[in-house]
């Protein structure tokens, strides 16, 4: 069993020690895939309705094609299980699915298709910020200490066995201030 079907398996949120906050657990590849499947029977939608009251008296074909295109788009960008970048494709993959312009029967549809993917991106937005919170707190999210940087000395200065640290030598760029003028 791989890690990825290890966090993937109905852990809940931010219980994994060693997962990272950002990877998908529980129910929440399942959630992108309703996600996903909403916004694939709109764009479906777009094409079928395309008459009544609204409609434009031109169909949007194109707008159509790219609507449909990004919805099926988000099904393989949910594989990386990213809690970041999965939301944030669903909400595009909504953008281009709402855009063309279709009859007022299908509106209601458009609204769905936008309120659900922002509804799962503030749900794992804020699954992801309570597992970094906890992570940091329970010690998991500590940075290694920085390397303490020390200027290397030169053949001459481990020669002469000069210890002693040597005065700050005035930088080339630097330009004084200029003296201020007597007012007349």
């Amino acid at each position: 069993m791989n890690e990825r079907n290890a966090t993937a398996g109905g852990a809940a949120a931010g219980t994994s020690p060693q997962s990272k906050p950002s990877a998908m657990q529980g129910n929440e590849y399942i959630y992108g895939h309703v996600v996903a499947a909403i916004l694939i029977a709109v764009a479906i939608a777009n094409f079928i309705v395309r008459h009544g009251a609204g409609a434009p008296k031109k169909p949007q074909t194109a707008l159509e094609i790219i609507g449909l295109v990004a919805a099926l788009a988000l099904l393989p960008i949910l594989q990386t299980r990213n809690r970041f970048i999965a939301p944030f494709a669903a909400v595009i993959a909504a953008f281009f699915v709402t855009f063309p312009r279709g009859p007022n029967s299908i509106q209601s549809l458009h609204v769905l298709a936008i309120i659900f993917p922002l509804v799962y991106a503030l749900l794992l937005t804020q699954r992801q910020r309570k597992a970094a919170i906890a992570q940091a707190k329970s010690g998991g999210a500590v940075r290694p200490a920085a390397r303490t940087r020390r200027r290397k000395r030169s053949k001459d200065d481990q020669e002469s066995g000069a210890d002693q640290p040597k005065s700050p030598t005035p930088n080339r760029r630097y330009t004084p201030p200029k003296a201020k003028r007597a007012k007349r």
